[in-house]
């Protein structure tokens, strides 16, 4: 008789944070799915959220199990003790309790504690204060280094989601670079009945081609870029759109929206580049495929879920060739043009008008799924090496 796996139990914290992290609900929902896969994976996530949290908004896959405390619910008494007890003594005494009362005693992509008795594998998903400062209050830019430093410090190991990425962990804690593990994410897309008979060209009125970009409205991401090849696009083609999804707003940048709009509006493009905002997550892998490629102008990503996403789905890509897209694309999954170049990226995106037929005639779409299937695997092997290293090694606190 087969000797049943001993399960590695894995805690997830997951505080309150409303419906604007999109993309850390969507690494986390794909890190699970993926692990679910794995024959050989002996993890058990276990995720923690606040006792008023709504659970339907997480969509984690049933192995996931799910434990409630009020301590995961910002601002409510315990999760005030909690932030008190780690501003004077650095130890998150009330959340630690909760995880070891519940018989965990690792916690991934977690803020650490100082001789809590957890082992804890931190996550950064970018060094972008580094490379575009200007973008940041200089309250922030202090912030984010007193906390990635501490981060860095007191974890026993961190997760960073790209080699590019742990090269800038060794330029900003040369001393803790051991520490650096490299997990590139792997969307793991749900197909739902919503998203399978939504029709967003009738839900968008998109009867002409357009483009798709489904990036938040943040300064970095370069949207600018993107309204200006499509000015240069409309001398030839007057028809074209490109649709944009996501977050409207930009927290470090209040103005941004309005300088998109009148860039915009300058242009002529009001019923040419829609902001749709915010839409319904089952909508976006159908805009997705219904598009002539998915855009990404960014100027900076750490791993671009969005990026992921399109692959999974065999979609074409038009990237700004920034060091980690073209490490996501290293298959040549993507076009790619600088992303200040305007004139360039129109030109990419005529030759996706003028091609008599798209990529996806052609699509191998076993091909597709396998080449998806491997991704997804080695996704959940790297996270699964880098939690066994951490179980069996001695705890750095």
């Amino acid at each position: 008789m087969r000797e049943a796996k001993q399960q590695l139990p894995v805690a997830f914290a997951f505080v309150n944070d409303g419906k604007e992290w999109h993309g850390g609900l969507n690494y986390f929902r794909s890190l699970f799915l993926a692990l679910q896969t794995l024959p050989e994976s002996t993890i058990q996530p276990t995720a923690f959220i606040g006792a008023k949290a709504d659970i339907a908004e997480y969509g984690f896959p049933e192995s996931v199990k799910v434990i409630r405390d009020s301590a995961f619910d910002r601002r409510s008494h315990r999760w005030i003790l909690n932030k008190l007890a780690t501003l004077l003594f650095g130890i998150p005494w009330v959340t630690n309790r909760v995880l070891l009362r519940e018989g965990l005693n690792i916690l991934s992509h977690g803020s650490p504690g100082s001789n809590s008795g957890i082992k804890t594998i931190g996550w950064i998903p970018d060094f972008q204060h580094m490379h575009l400062p200007h973008f940041f209050p200089a309250k922030e830019l202090k912030r984010r280094t007193k906390l990635y430093r501490d981060l860095i410090a007191k974890c026993d190991l961190v997760i960073v989601s790209s080699e590019s990425a742990r090269a800038d962990f060794q330029h900003f804690s040369p001393h803790f670079a051991g520490k650096a593990r490299v997990l590139r994410f792997c969307a793991v897309p749900v197909i739902s009945s919503d998203e399978a008979v939504v029709d967003v060209r009738l839900t968008y009125n998109l009867s002409c081609p357009f483009f798709y970009i489904p990036n938040q409205a943040w300064a970095h991401k370069n949207h600018l870029t993107a309204i200006r090849a499509l000015a240069e696009l409309q001398k030839h083609y007057p028809d074209v759109k490109v649709v944009c999804s996501g977050s409207l707003s930009d927290y470090r940048n209040p103005a941004h929206l309005n300088a998109l709009r009148s860039e915009i509006a300058q242009r002529g493009l009001t019923d040419r580049f829609i902001l749709l905002g915010v839409i319904p997550y089952p909508h976006i892998a159908p805009l997705m495929r219904e598009s002539r490629a998915v855009i990404n102008p960014s100027m900076f990503e750490g791993w671009s879920t969005t990026v992921e996403e399109a692959k999974a789905l065999g979609v074409p890509l038009i990237l700004s060739g920034i060091d980690v897209h073209r490490e996501q694309c290293e298959r040549g999954e993507a076009a790619f043009f600088d992303s200040l170049d305007a004139i360039a990226l129109a030109a990419l995106m005529r030759d996706k008008i003028e091609s008599e037929n798209s990529e996806r005639d052609h699509l191998d779409v076993r091909s597709v799924a396998e080449r998806q299937h491997e991704r997804a695997s080695e996704f959940a092997r790297t996270y699964l090496r880098i939690v066994t290293e951490l179980r069996d090694s001695p705890h750095s606190q």
